[in-house]
C-alpha cells in the first residue's frame, strides 16, 4: 500500500507532518479530512521517507574499461548491481515441514480408525504407514523441528542459540530413536 507524506494544520491551526498509509493520494485526503486536519501538502512518500535502504549496491568491477556509460560521476571501477533478495530459508522448511506434520497426523488417524475396525474396507499402505518405526521417528523429528525453530523465533535468538536448539533437537531425535 503507498504512503503519503503530508503537512497539515489542525482545527487550532497547529501545523502537523506526517505520513499515512492509503490506496490512493484522494484517499489520504479524505482520511486527513476525517482525522479534522486541512492538508496544505502531501506527496507519495519517496524511499528515502520510507526508511527503506536502497536496493543498489556498489560492486567492485575487475576491468577497469566498462565502466558505465549512463552516470559517469561513478568512479572508473564501480557500477551498479541490482542487490540479490532471497527468500529465507528455515522459513520455507517450516512451511514444508508444516504441510509434512499434517500428512503425519492424516496417517495416524487413518491407522486409528482403521485398526479399530471402523472402516468397512482394509488398505495395507495405512497399516504398514501406521506401525512403521520409521514414520514415527520422523514425525518426531518434524515435531522437534517446528518447535525449536518456533521458539527461535519467538525468544529473537541469534547463532548460538540455534546451534544451543539444534544439538538439544538431535540429542532428543537420537534419545527418541533407540528408545522406539
Amino acid at each position: 500500500m503507498p504512503s503519503f507524506v503530508y503537512a497539515a494544520q489542525n482545527a487550532s491551526g497547529a501545523e502537523t507532518n506526517g505520513m499515512i498509509e492509503a490506496l490512493s493520494l484522494q484517499e489520504a485526503r479524505n482520511m486527513l479530512k476525517e482525522r479534522g486536519l486541512f492538508v496544505t501538502e502531501i506527496h507519495e512518500s519517496t524511499m528515502e521517507e520510507r526508511g527503506i535502504e536502497k536496493q543498489w549496491v556498489y560492486e567492485e568491477e575487475p576491468d577497469a574499461q566498462e565502466a558505465p556509460k549512463k552516470d559517469q560521476s561513478l568512479p572508473q571501477n564501480q557500477t551498479f548491481t541490482k542487490e540479490r533478495r532471497y527468500v529465507p530459508l528455515v522459513g520455507t522448511l517450516r512451511l514444508y515441514a508444516g504441510w509434512l506434520m499434517a500428512w503425519y497426523i492424516l496417517m495416524y488417524l487413518l491407522g486409528a480408525y482403521q485398526v479399530t475396525g471402523q472402516f468397512p474396507f482394509t488398505l495395507l499402505i495405512i497399516e504398514g504407514l501406521f506401525y512403521s518405526k520409521m514414520v514415527l521417528i520422523f514425525t518426531f523429528a518434524t515435531f522437534l523441528f517446528l518447535l525449536f525453530s518456533s521458539s527461535h523465533h519467538a525468544l529473537h535468538g541469534g547463532k548460538r542459540m540455534g546451534w544451543g536448539f539444534f544439538i538439544l533437537g538431535f540429542a532428543l531425535l537420537m534419545f527418541f530413536s533407540v528408545s522406539v
